[in-house]
This record gives C-alpha cells, sequence and structure tokens, in this order.
C-alpha cells in the first residue's frame, strides 16, 4: 500500500540527508555548475508536464498507459487523444493563461504584485464547478470527497523497508540526492538574489530532521526552500501587511483543505494541479 510505503521512505530519507549532512558532505554543492543547475530545473519542469499531459487535456488513459511515465507516457496520451476532453483542455489553457497574465502585468502595474494568481485561479476554477456544474454537463473530472480531519501521528511501516529486496532502500538513497539537489538549486537561486551565504551542510542537517518527523503524519519525502522574507525591503506598513498575508496564504489553505475536506471536492483536476 504506498500510503504506508511512502511515510517510511519518507524517514529513510530523513536519516539519509541528516547523516550526510552530520559527516559534512555538503561540499559536493561546491561541484554543480549553474549550467548544471539550470539543466536540472529545466528537466524537472519537463518532467512535471509530461506527467500530467493526460490530465491537462482531460485524457483517459488505458490501462497499460497509466502505468507508463516520461515521455511514454506523452506518446500514451497522443494515441488515446480521441477520448479528450474540450471543456478540461479549454479550463486548463485558460488557467495557464491567466497565470502568465498577472506576471506580465506585474511588471507594469504595482498593485498585481500582491494579488496570488494560483489561488484566484483555484478560486475560479471552483465557481465554475459550484455555479454552471460543469463536471456533470461537460465531463470535468474533480477531486471528489476529501477526508478532513488532521493526521494522528503513527510509527511508519518501517518492514517495507527491510522486505522489499532493497527496493525502497535505493529508492530512498535515490530521491535523498535528487531532493538535495533541487534543494540547493532553490536555495542558490535566493542566496545570489538576495546576497547571503548558506551552509550546505546545515541544509542537509535541516530536510534531514523534517523529513524524519513529519514521516510520523503520513508525508512523502519533501525538499525545497521557502521564499525568503522580502518584508525589509517593502517601503511602508501597508505594504508589510500584505506581504505578510500573501507568505500566510499557503498555512490557510492546507488548513482549509484539512478543514473543509469534504466541502472542496468542487475543485477540477485541472485547476489544482
Amino acid at each position: 500500500d504506498p500510503h504506508e510505503a511512502v511515510p517510511a521512505l519518507a524517514m529513510l530519507v530523513g536519516v539519509v540527508l541528516f547523516a550526510l549532512g552530520i559527516i559534512r558532505v555538503g561540499f559536493l554543492d561546491n561541484i554543480l555548475s549553474r549550467p548544471l543547475l539550470c539543466g536540472f530545473v529545466n528537466a524537472v519542469a519537463l518532467t512535471i508536464i509530461m506527467e500530467q499531459s493526460d490530465v491537462f487535456f482531460g485524457i483517459t488513459m488505458s490501462d497499460h498507459g497509466k502505468h507508463e511515465h516520461g515521455w511514454r507516457k506523452v506518446v500514451a496520451a497522443f494515441h488515446e487523444r480521441h477520448t479528450a476532453s474540450t471543456a478540461t483542455t479549454v479550463i486548463g489553457l485558460c488557467t495557464v493563461g491567466l497565470l502568465l497574465l498577472n506576471r506580465f502585468l506585474k511588471k507594469r502595474f504595482t498593485v498585481n504584485k500582491y494579488i496570488p494568481e494560483p489561488l484566484v485561479a483555484v478560486i475560479i476554477g471552483f465557481l465554475l464547478n459550484f455555479v454552471w456544474d460543469v463536471s456533470n454537463l461537460y465531463g470535468v473530472k474533480i477531486l471528489g470527497k476529501m477526508e478532513s480531519g488532521f493526521q494522528k501521528p503513527s510509527m511508519p511501516r518501517l518492514e517495507y523497508l527491510l522486505h522489499s529486496n532493497g527496493f525502497y532502500i535505493q529508492s530512498g538513497i535515490l530521491v535523498s540526492i535528487i531532493g538535495f539537489i533541487e534543494h540547493i538549486v532553490i536555495a542558490k537561486l535566493y542566496a545570489s538574489k538576495y546576497n547571503y551565504q548558506i551552509s550546505p551542510n546545515r541544509e542537509l542537517v535541516a530536510i534531514g530532521v523534517s523529513n524524519f518527523f513529519s514521516s510520523f503524519f503520513g508525508t512523502y519525502p519533501t525538499s525545497g526552500e521557502a521564499e525568503p522574507d522580502d518584508k525589509g525591503q517593502l517601503k511602508d506598513q501597508a505594504q508589510k501587511l500584505i506581504a505578510n498575508a500573501k507568505h500566510k496564504l499557503d498555512w490557510m489553505g492546507a488548513l482549509i483543505k484539512k478543514r473543509l475536506g469534504s466541502w472542496l471536492h468542487e475543485f477540477q483536476f485541472v485547476v489544482e494541479l
């Protein structure tokens, strides 16, 4: 069961990253050149696009296509293109257009800097289905019912690691390496933008500890760097207040999903992804 195996994998990733930080192997980030880091980021972006190709166009995949990944999934989606949903495709294209439009407007109008375009897109998608019922009329897939409440802490099923013939252990080591590279890419990006230094070993310890403890709450392995606090660069108290509110949106979104899970079934798959 992936829901039980993934938390065990997250714990393993946490232990590996923490150990790498303790023995101070963070110096390896020095061998990662900027072109290599940029290539890695672009590769991740392309992978996400390929993996979501069927969802974006509302394609119903065959049993064989559901198990494909990467470029093979794109090929499988192309062969099943006759099952694509026009309504889902239109919603997806409009959502991407909205995101790109607001990013363009941010460069021209100051007020647009304080508009969280992903949240606006999700709200619009919710209203489309709530008002016009596009899921039933046009076959647009929605999330369905979600469990509400918060996950109670429990010990991950470590037997998955011990009785998998080394599969989960190998996967954990690989995920740890890729997660660290992804984390350092983002950390270096913001360190260069805002002119501050980072300690790769401390980053390893931090994401290791976070993965270890979050595994008790049924999470999957994670990495990344939170956006730095820009409030110190803002000019007045009003801008600081708005910036602080933007920082809280992710937390609010997580809380809303947990507390109102059964009510959020109106969200479209294509907008949510």
